[in-house]
């Protein structure tokens, strides 16, 4: 395989990685724009440095050649306040939509 292909690979991986982090940060606003909400924490491979290993997809892992990780799961963790009760996901949703740089 040629190096241009691992480097592109690569490419994608931190430039995927950096918009899922924008999209986290979207979903912390959203979220923290509510009394309720008192912290927000992301969790998941968004929230670490990228690690490189053998991919699971089958061009790479033929190869035994080691790209950026490919996971991308963000969860949040919320912590709310004892009283109140939080927004329904709808309003949660159209805040973060609205707030979105990439928004029309």
């Amino acid at each position: 395989m040629r190096r241009a292909k691992i480097e592109e690979q690569n490419g994608f991986m931190l430039r995927r990685q950096h918009e899922f982090r924008m999209a986290a940060d979207a979903v912390t606003d959203a979220w923290m724009a509510f009394a309720e909400v008192q912290a927000v924490a992301v969790i998941g491979s968004v929230a670490k440095m990228l690690w490189k290993e053998v991919p699971r997809f089958s061009e790479f892992r033929r190869a035994g050649i080691e790209v950026w990780h490919d996971g991308w799961s963000m969860p949040p963790a919320l912590h709310r306040a004892p009283t109140g009760s939080l927004p329904n996901s709808a309003r949660i949703w159209s805040a973060m939509v609205c707030r979105s740089p990439a928004a029309p």
